[in-house]
């Protein structure tokens, strides 16, 4: 359906908002982005899961986005919390944007070779960036690259981990692994920052499943490679935007629209199963 296409008016305020990073001339290999939409208990550990890698000062930035629409003195936080360092910024939105939105505005705000999306309230494990960087040396043509994800309750307490992705894993354009459930979660995935140049941002007119379709649209046009470790790690609570819009069904809603979307535009996407799923 015309709808599910992303509008022309999108795709120039992406190429608009990408022209943001091309001034700066230091190019770091990850660009890690925290979109935040207020303080929480979980934020400060989704930082430093990110600062206590093991890697130099200047190989990654990380850019801390506040998308309150006020004002969450994120500096003051910071400082208070002693989380410094030149490869650190913090930009606050003009106004609260919608989460694609947001996300296509952080990849905006990013200078290096590689983004990584890390809600506040994920976190990711010791060795996650090295397992990553391992996979593009690999195959280094790809364009998208992850870990699998472990899940835990609000209070931490360990859930399972994602199934694995025997097609993925090998490195290839085949999203049949992807299609019907998007097990790729969010915190274990990097996309090259020209992918997301080429294939235009997330699609605006979703709220619930612009990831998994990401993923798909990436996989599909350039590659994915995914790893058999679970590297990263989802929160699972009550109050995440994930429950909210499940509590609603709204995701039942847009996974419709996109399985007709990808049965009119995907000679290999399953339809019929899609119905019964």
């Amino acid at each position: 359906m015309p709808e599910l296409l992303l509008s022309l008016t999108n795709l120039l305020n992406f190429y608009v908002r990408s022209a943001h990073s091309m001034a700066n001339t230091h190019t770091p290999f990850f660009s890690v982005v925290i979109p935040i939409t207020r303080i929480n208990s979980f934020l400060l550990k989704a930082i430093k899961s990110v600062l206590t890698q093991n890697l130099e000062p200047g190989e990654f930035e990380l850019i801390l986005v506040d998308n309150s629409g006020g004002n969450l003195c994120l500096n003051e936080y910071c400082s208070k919390m002693n989380i410094n360092g030149n490869n650190l910024q913090i930009y606050r939105q003009p106004v609260q944007l919608a989460i694609a939105q947001n996300w296509n505005s952080c990849i905006s705000l990013c200078n290096g070779e590689y983004v990584h999306i890390l809600h506040d309230d994920d976190w990711i494990l010791e060795g996650f960036y090295r397992e990553i960087k391992s996979l593009i040396a690999q195959n280094p043509t790809c364009g998208l690259f992850a870990t699998r994800t472990s899940f835990y309750s609000e209070d931490e307490v360990f859930m399972g981990e994602n199934a694995r992705f025997p097609i993925l894993e090998k490195g290839s354009t085949n999203a049949n692994e992807i299609y019907l459930d998007n097990h790729l979660m969010c915190p274990g995935v990097i996309i090259k920052k020209s992918v997301y140049d080429q294939v235009g941002g997330f699609d605006e007119s979703y709220q619930y499943v612009m990831d998994g379709d990401m993923w798909a649209r990436v996989v599909r046009a350039y590659g994915g490679i995914v790893s058999s470790k679970a590297l990263a790690c989802y929160r699972v609570h009550s109050s995440s935007f994930t429950s909210v819009y499940n509590r609603k069904a709204y995701n039942l809603i847009e996974k419709e629209r996109l399985y007709a979307f990808r049965s009119k535009s995907y000679s290999d996407f399953p339809y019929n199963t899609a119905r019964k799923h």
